[in-house]
């Protein structure tokens, strides 16, 4: 007898072909029954604690993300008051110098000549604020 070819084999009888499925179906889901269980008994407590571990470290990276704010307000604060104590100190610089001149006229003999002119003038200047007022 010849071999047989795949166009001359036999179809496996229905109900040979129905338990060979659910033998196979059977053990599908036997597996599959164990794989739930891996998942529920070894990987979800796992996936908890790597979802716990990234909020920690999520955590403190906003921490860390709020330092580097506060340092980096805080070398702006020190930047901003940096310059405004020169600009102080300029000011201090300039008030000196205008005070040192201001009693350097008032210490001269014009100003001690003009005191007669100026007292005049000013004493017109409050009649006339009186006389509008």
């Amino acid at each position: 007898m010849p071999h047989p070819t795949p166009d001359t084999v036999d179809p496996p009888h229905p109900l040979a072909e129905v338990l060979r499925q659910q033998a196979e179906l059977g053990s599908l889901m036997e597996e599959n029954r164990a794989l739930e269980a891996y998942l529920r008994t070894q990987l979800a407590p796992r996936v908890q604690l790597r979802r716990l571990e990234v909020e920690r470290l999520q955590e403190k990276v906003d921490r860390a993300q709020q330092a580097r704010d506060r340092e980096s307000e805080q070398a702006e604060l020190q930047r901003r008051l940096d310059e405004t104590r020169l600009l102080l100190s300029r000011t201090r610089a300039e008030l000196a110098q205008v005070h040192a001149e201001n009693c350097a006229l008032r210490a001269s003999a014009s100003w001690r000549i003009t005191a007669p002119a100026r007292a005049a003038l000013e004493l017109l200047q409050r009649l006339r604020q009186r006389r509008t007022g």
